[in-house]
């Protein structure tokens, strides 16, 4: 299950885009219009878009770190092993310790660069209600009927569509 959202500027769209979504099989109980910045606010913040998309960017943000940072950590363990005669094990230590400041530090980032970004989408959808836009709300069931929503509120020219997940 999911949810559409998209801002719609005209009232007299609202009218023919809610006769066609029903004609796509949405009922009208599942379609709401939020007109105020502290109910798009709150649904943005119930659908914890930061929680599902910060584990992503960590993780991403890990692996850059990793990929970045392992190379240096092998080259410099390697000379300074080679250099002042070190074991293979603290050649191993001082590869993995440097991988993981890495993976670590790449994580911190990942994390702070996902929730930005949700603080930027939440910002433009209250922003547009804020402006005099109606944020239509369509949940779906299936993902035909998600990518059949999604199609007919571009159609009906509202602005910023997004599909979020509604799982939680």
């Amino acid at each position: 299950m999911s949810i559409v959202i998209g801002l719609l500027k005209e009232d007299k769209q609202l009218n023919t885009l809610t006769g066609r979504l029903q004609a796509a099989g949405c009922a009208l109980d599942r379609i709401r219009v939020l007109t105020q910045p502290g109910a798009v606010h709150t649904l943005l913040d119930e659908k914890a878009l930061a929680k599902c998309q910060m584990f992503e960017y960590a993780g991403l943000g890990a692996l850059t770190g990793l990929a970045f940072l392992m190379p240096v950590g092998f080259i410099g363990s390697w000379i300074g092993c080679t250099v002042f005669g070190c074991s293979p094990s603290i050649w191993l230590v001082a590869l993995g310790g440097l991988s993981l400041i890495g993976a670590l530090f790449g994580a911190a980032c990942g994390c702070l660069f996902g929730v930005d970004r949700h603080e930027r989408n939440a910002h433009v959808y209250t922003e547009g209600v804020g402006w005099g836009n109606k944020l239509i709300v369509v949940t779906t069931d299936t993902p035909d009927t998600e990518a059949r929503t999604a199609q007919i509120l571009q159609e009906e020219q509202a602005i910023a569509v997004k599909i979020l997940d509604n799982s939680e």
